[in-house]
């Protein structure tokens, strides 16, 4: 099992991979692109693209257990937010909102 997931993309779509490492407990670096940033947002951390002396940094102060272990529980709660009722249960809100503003 890895102990952090790094997700170095110069592009990402929704970021399930992000997702899934944080429901994992992992503490989760990725880059500061578009997808990656919405999901791990303040809860794990994120890194410039291409930013390889900024990203050793980051893994190396995960070093420290008390880090390591604060990241990770944030990322574990951020993963929840991602719940698979909560997301039908948000899209289903935005169906009706839509009929709603269109009167149907």
């Amino acid at each position: 099992m890895s102990d952090i997931a790094v997700l170095s993309s110069h592009w990402e779509g929704f970021g399930l991979a992000a997702v899934e490492a944080m429901a994992c407990g992992l503490p989760t670096i990725a880059s500061n692109v578009d997808g990656l940033a919405q999901i791990v947002n303040d809860a794990g951390i994120l890194f410039e693209p291409g930013a390889s002396k900024q990203l050793a940094e980051i893994i190396l102060s995960l070093e420290n257990t008390k880090a390591y272990n604060n990241t990770a529980d944030k990322c574990l709660e951020r993963s929840k937010e991602y719940d698979i009722m909560k997301m039908v249960n948000k899209h289903i809100g935005l169906y009706h909102s839509v009929m709603e503003n269109n009167n149907m």
